[in-house]
């Protein structure tokens, strides 16, 4: 079967590329900014951005390492397994997919 494509880690690399990205712009918001509607919106945008990057990170991970996720938690959850994830990792994989549950 062999190790994953090179196009598979071209994706992933992309994927973390856009996170840091979105990571860097939201760091430049202050507290004021987000007063102002315009402002505020885009960086809730970011914030949605940032979170879809890392779910499709885990699901595309856990499918390269030969797991069949059925969500985004089960990719936390098949990650943690495979040693991918520590457990502390895991434990946040709703609060970064946007659920804030535990």
């Amino acid at each position: 079967m062999g190790g994953p494509r090179q196009e598979d880690m071209g994706i992933l690399k992309e994927l973390a590329q856009a996170l840091a990205s979105y990571t860097a712009e939201l760091e430049t918001y202050s507290p004021e900014d987000l007063r102002d509607p315009k402002k505020y919106f885009g960086a809730l945008y970011l914030l949605q951005s940032q979170s879809q990057a890392l779910i499709d990170m885990a699901l595309r991970t856990a499918a390269l390492l030969g797991t069949s996720p059925s969500g985004y938690i089960d990719a936390g959850r098949k990650l943690k397994e495979k040693g991918v994830f520590a457990e502390e990792d895991y434990r946040f994989t709703p609060t970064w997919s946007g659920l804030g549950i535990s």
